[in-house]
């Protein structure tokens, strides 16, 4: 699948810490907020903020592989339409976050895959890359195998 990144607001601030759109795999889904829009152009909003890492070829001493580039994602996804959500847990890993263009009225189609936790897919008009910001969430998987 072919992700329309240069319709993906602020889509440079992903890219400049990944070199590259990632695909999300193994990415844990922290926290979903839905709400409604009154006065927005597009209606109903979904915030998803996503710890995503890089995965290297690297291996540590106890023969993991060595994860980079450790940030905290938040994306807004505006005008959210068709919302099936299932199977929020205590981790929600991905196996991918797959994004395209649905039909000719601009609208995206939004896929969370499941690894283990959160699925969910819908429709909306925008998506935007609210802030990508460096580091482990505190009350992580990998946090907790660091410390």
């Amino acid at each position: 699948m072919s992700i329309p990144v240069d319709r993906i607001i602020n889509s440079a601030a992903i890219v400049s810490v990944f070199g590259r759109w990632p695909s999300f795999h193994d990415a844990e889904v922290l926290r979903l907020e839905l709400f409604r829009q009154i006065d927005a152009p597009f209606g109903p909003a979904l915030v998803a903020e996503i710890h995503v890492f890089s995965m290297t070829s690297k291996v540590d001493e106890r023969g993991y592989f060595v994860l980079e580039n450790h940030s905290i994602v938040v994306l807004k996804f505006d005008g959210v339409d068709n919302l099936e959500l299932d199977g929020f847990n205590h981790q929600n890993a991905l196996s991918g976050l797959g994004i395209a263009e649905a039909g000719a009225e601009g609208m995206f189609e939004v896929h969370f895959d499941p690894e283990y936790g959160v699925e969910s897919q819908f429709k909306c008009r925008s998506i935007e890359v609210v802030s990508v910001t460096p580091g482990l969430p505190p009350a992580g998987v990998y946090a907790r195998a660091k410390a």
